[in-house]
Order: C-alpha cells, then structure tokens, then sequence
C-alpha cells in the first residue's frame, strides 16, 4: 500500500472495507479447512505455515494503518517521532518472539510438524488463547507466523515514511534563501511560538499546513523542528503549569520594554 500522505476520512473508508474483505475470506478459509483432508503432511504445513499466513498477515498490516490514521492527528501526520514510536513498537515485538523469528528467517523446518499442523493433531498449545481456538482449522505457531510478517511490512511503512520525511526536509532545507537570523532560544519555544502563531489566526491558514508553517519558521530562523513538532506539543500540553510559559515570557519582557519606555 502506497504511503499516505495525510489523514482523510475517504482512506480510513477504503481501509475498513478492505479489512471487513479480508475478515470474511480468513471466516470462509476457516470454515472450508475445518473439513479439507491433506493429501499429505507437506501440503497441511504449507498452509498453516505459508497461505494462511499470508491472508492473516495483510489483515493485521491494514489494520496497523488503519490505526495509524485513527490515533495520530493530521497536524502530526510528517512527524518524525511518530514513525520512531511505531518502529519500536515493532522492533520490540520481533525482540520479545526473537526464538521464532529466527527459526522463520533461517527457513528452518525441524519443527514444522509441531508448529503448523492442526492443533487438534498436535496439542502444542503455545499461548494460552489457543484453549478457545477451533482446533480443526488453527495450529499453534500460525497466527504468531502472521504477527511477524505484518509487523515486517509495518516496518517497511515505517521506515520508508521515515526517509520519505527526512529527504523531503533536505529538499526544503536546500530551496530556502539562507537566512542571517538564528533562533537562541529552546526549541520548544519555537514550536510554542508556531503553534500560537497558527491557531490564533495570526497567519492565512487558509493557504498553509501547520508543517509549511514550521518550515518556514525553519528557513527564517536556522533551526529544526519540524521532525518533533507533535512530539514537543504534546510535552507542551503536559506541563502542568503554566503552559504557555515561552508566549508570557515575551509577554512579560514587551511589557516591561513598553513601561521603561514611558518611564
């Protein structure tokens, strides 16, 4: 699947409908295996351990992207940190089945009899799930098969939004003027500034991302922050006082320069 480049309502659609396909064809796989006779043991381990897969694998990657559009905003859609969280998320679970993973990387076999044939044939319940599976149509190291490849492609996603992100950065960072001026203050100041800037209708919004803002911001300024732009917000919206501390402090200091002034 191609990358997305926002968040819109019309892809988080063709993602559920692509998703309720491929639900109702695991549901049909299911119920039809349950009464298929193998011709041979060969044949029942290239299912469980390839086809079945397969069709599970792209079920569980559409819904990672499906819930990559629900939980991240549009604002924080080229953010840098994001893909970070997701990539770890996944690095983690291949850490955690590490045993496993190697054994499907290696293309090892020497337990393909115990791992992808039916559950009712072997008994190895490796998770304790597999105590309410169908065991007619279910083996025990299938679904985990599954996992792997869906989190192989989510890392793929992820990595590839990643380089995506950073050369579209050094694209933009090479079109710009250069700029005399330099931001001397905490990053987080800027995107405290920029965010302020945006949502208070100091700019025409009409005509910008909140990201074109920042980049702009970038090239004026000398200074990066588009990649932790949502990131740093979310710091920003934590703080539990005083949460516009950057924009009082400005505040304070025209302030102070308006009343020396008229002293």
């Amino acid at each position: 699947m191609a990358l997305f480049e926002s968040c819109t309502s019309e892809q988080k659609n063709v993602l559920k409908k692509q998703i309720l396909k491929l639900e109702k064809g695991i549901t049909k796989l299911n119920h039809w295996v349950r009464e298929y006779e193998f011709a041979s043991i060969t044949y029942e381990i290239e299912f469980f351990k390839t086809v079945k897969p397969n069709l599970v694998s792209n079920y569980l990657y559409l819904n990672l992207l499906l819930r990559l559009l629900q939980e991240v905003p549009n604002i924080a859609f080229n953010d840098l940190t994001v893909y970070k969280k997701y990539s770890k998320e996944a690095y983690t679970f291949l850490k955690e089945e590490n045993y496993f993973y190697n054994y499907l990387l290696n293309n090892d076999s020497c337990n393909d009899e115990l791992y992808f044939r039916r559950l009712e044939t072997t008994l190895n319940y490796y998770s304790p799930n597999h105590l309410f599976s169908d065991i007619k149509s279910t083996c025990s190291h299938g679904l985990l098969t599954a996992k792997i490849k869906a989190y192989e492609m989510w890392l793929i996603f992820c990595n590839n939004k990643i380089q995506t992100i950073k050369k579209q950065y050094l694209i933009n960072q090479k079109s710009l003027d250069s700029s005399p001026l330099v931001w001397e203050a905490h990053k987080v100041d800027a995107i405290e500034l920029v965010y302020a800037l945006y949502f208070g209708g100091a700019v025409n919004v009409d005509k910008c991302t909140l990201q074109e803002l920042a980049t702009q911001f970038e090239k004026i300024f000398n200074i990066e922050i588009c990649s932790q732009l949502y990131r740093d917000f979310l710091d920003i919206k934590r703080r539990k006082i005083n949460s516009t501390r950057f924009l009082d402090k400005l505040a304070d200091k025209l302030k102070y320069k308006i009343d020396q002034d008229f002293v």
